[in-house]
């Protein structure tokens, strides 16, 4: 693998704190699964009680509810994670960087949507983590 230059990895960093500000979008179909706003309701119940309500539990741990299409949020960069887990993809010159990798029982559906993308296992010369998060190491 080349070396990547401070430039680079630099810019790799900027991506992946956009990531943590950038949240995965759902779709239409997806909606009906559980809407923004409840979702938001739930996460602020669970920051209140530090106790995960079942409606949240349920719906993150759902890869139904959980999947959504990769999409092309500008440039070279892709979101190709899940509904409560972003994932990104970033096409350099040197080959493919992915930033954060979910958890199962999601991980089939990031390399679904890698492939989608049109990325292949061998595409992808550098994985970043954001943190060490069970969700976004896995």
């Amino acid at each position: 693998m080349t070396a990547v230059s401070r430039r680079k990895f630099l810019a790799f960093g900027c991506c992946a704190a956009g990531a943590l500000c950038c949240p995965s979008f759902v779709s239409k179909a997806d909606a009906a699964v559980l809407e923004t706003a409840e979702v938001n309701r739930l996460f602020a119940e669970l920051g209140a009680t530090k106790k995960a309500p079942p409606a949240l539990d349920e719906w993150i741990n759902d890869p139904a509810a959980q999947r959504i299409a990769p999409y092309q949020a500008f440039d070279n960069v892709w979101q190709v994670g899940i509904a409560w887990v972003s994932s990104w993809a970033v096409k350099t010159s040197e080959g493919w960087v992915l930033i954060d990798t979910t958890h199962e029982p999601f991980v089939d559906i990031l390399i679904d949507n890698l492939r989608t993308v049109g990325i292949a296992h061998d595409d992808v010369k550098m994985v970043l983590m954001t943190h060490g998060h069970f969700d976004h190491v896995g």
